[in-house]
C-alpha cells in the first residue's frame, strides 16, 4: 500500500500486488498529481511533499520524477517513523484501531 496523506485528513491511497520500488513509486507520484491537478490546478503554490526516507522514496528515478512533475517536496531523514504524519495512519492500520 503507498498512502499520501494532506493537512486536511484527505487520504490518497493505492494497493499494489507488488512490492514497492522507485518504479512503483514513480508511477504512483505521476497518478497523484494527476489527482491534485483535477482538485486544484494551483496545489503546487501551498503544498510540500514530505516524502520518507525510504531507499525507494529517495532514488534517483522518484526524485527525477518530482522535479519533472515540479513536485515542491522534501525529504524526511530515514527510520523517522515519529515524526511522519503518514505514518501514524499506517500504525492505525496495522493495529486495527482505525475504525475506533
Amino acid at each position: 500500500m503507498i498512502m499520501a496523506l494532506d493537512n486536511f485528513g484527505k487520504v490518497y491511497a493505492c494497493l499494489t500486488h507488488v512490492n514497492t520500488d522507485s518504479t512503483i513509486m514513480g508511477i504512483y507520484i505521476k497518478e497523484l498529481v494527476k489527482e491534485l491537478d483535477n482538485e486544484d490546478r494551483d496545489w503546487r503554490r501551498s503544498t510540500i511533499i514530505l516524502h520518507d526516507g525510504a531507499k525507494y522514496c529517495q532514488s534517483n528515478n522518484t526524485i527525477n520524477v518530482l522535479r519533472d512533475l515540479r513536485v515542491p517536496f522534501m525529504l524526511s531523514s530515514p527510520h523517522s517513523y515519529n515524526i511522519t504524519p503518514i505514518e501514524m495512519l499506517f500504525a492505525a492500520i496495522k493495529t486495527g484501531s482505525l475504525n475506533d
